[in-house]
């Protein structure tokens, strides 16, 4: 099977993506450990940054747009139109 050069280089992206997103977790970790920043300051902006970031998560894609650029109608929101 061949891979094209487009899906090659799609691949290596996110192969160092995932290389990144693993890294920095580990990389916080030992960055609160050298300088001695306290657990409760680091949990407090654990838990303050938790609200945006699992917002900007879970709305990702919430208004998506046709190629008319119309936004794409809902069961829900058809309901209400006078027929």
């Amino acid at each position: 099977m061949q891979i094209d050069s487009g899906h090659r280089e799609t691949i290596k992206r996110y192969a160092l993506i995932t290389v990144l997103c693993s890294l920095l977790p580990l990389a916080a970790i030992v960055a609160i450990w050298v300088l001695g920043v306290p657990l409760d300051s680091v949990l407090l902006f654990a838990i303050v940054l938790l609200c945006p970031l699992g917002h900007l998560l879970m709305m990702r894609g919430g208004h998506q747009q046709g190629s008319s650029g119309d936004l794409i109608e809902t069961p829900s929101s058809q309901g209400d139109r006078p027929a």
